[in-house]
């Protein structure tokens, strides 16, 4: 069934769209709705997002769940910064070889709102770098 890709910037909401979207087809939908993003995988943000290579770990873990998990029972949420655009194409040809649809959700929220909302959350913070 459907790929739904979400993707924005750290701490801009996406996940809570991502479980509220799910709730919503869960409730419109016989079908199971799964969001897949780094805390169903059980990898801690701060550290997949340390250096490159540990995202490049994170992201392998997201494209090979997604790939599993798509099937013709299911809807998938990849939830997930998927900020880089050859990685959502390779979602996207994934979503095409099974002869599914796919959409791509993009939040956009302003830098300054998503670090007032950082300063809120207990469990990952916006990176102080940027």
């Amino acid at each position: 069934m459907p790929l739904i890709i979400i993707t924005g910037g750290p701490v801009s909401g996406k996940t809570k769209r991502a479980h509220e979207l799910a709730t919503y087809l869960n409730k419109t939908h016989e079908k199971e709705v799964l969001v897949i993003n780094e805390e169903a995988l059980k990898m801690d943000k701060s550290v997949s997002y340390k250096d490159s290579n540990s995202e490049k770990i994170l992201r392998l873990a997201i494209k090979s769940t997604v790939e599993k998990s798509l099937t013709t029972s299911n809807i998938v949420i990849a939830d997930s910064l998927n900020y880089i655009k050859g990685f959502r194409y390779e979602l996207y040809c994934i979503a095409r070889t099974l002869q599914t649809t796919i959409t791509t959700i993009y939040c956009k929220t302003p830098l300054e709102t998503s670090k007032e909302w950082s300063k809120l959350q207990t469990e990952y913070k916006f990176p102080t770098e940027l």
